[in-house]
């Protein structure tokens, strides 16, 4: 929560399960602060009634151990696109276009 305080992210990623504290106890401080940082939570505790918690308590998105890595990055450019406003997944000026979605990836999944 200092951290936060003190510096400024396009969106935060939370375990449920932190060395000092519970991931949705500092979801909760961002929300009752009035910050609209877009929060991911990142956890193995995956039931259907942990999930309904975590979104209750601020969380913009949820995802369950083990992961994608491609999933976790395709799901916290949507929370920061949906935090700016763009519903597109690319960024276009000028005749130019960026899509972050199209970088060639390889296949990586972490438990």
């Amino acid at each position: 929560m200092r951290r936060l305080q003190r510096s400024t992210f396009d969106a935060v990623v939370l375990d449920l399960m932190l060395p000092d504290g519970s991931g949705l106890d500092v979801s909760a401080g961002i929300r009752k602060t009035g910050d609209k940082t877009p929060v991911l939570l990142l956890t193995a505790l995956d039931e259907v009634g942990d999930r309904i918690k975590g979104l209750d308590t601020g969380a913009d998105d949820y995802l369950g151990k083990p992961f994608d890595l491609d999933e976790l990055a395709a799901r916290v450019r949507a929370v920061v696109r949906r935090q700016s406003g763009r519903a597109a997944a690319h960024l276009a000026h000028n005749g130019i276009v960026l899509d972050p979605a199209a970088l060639p990836r390889p296949p990586t999944t972490f438990q």
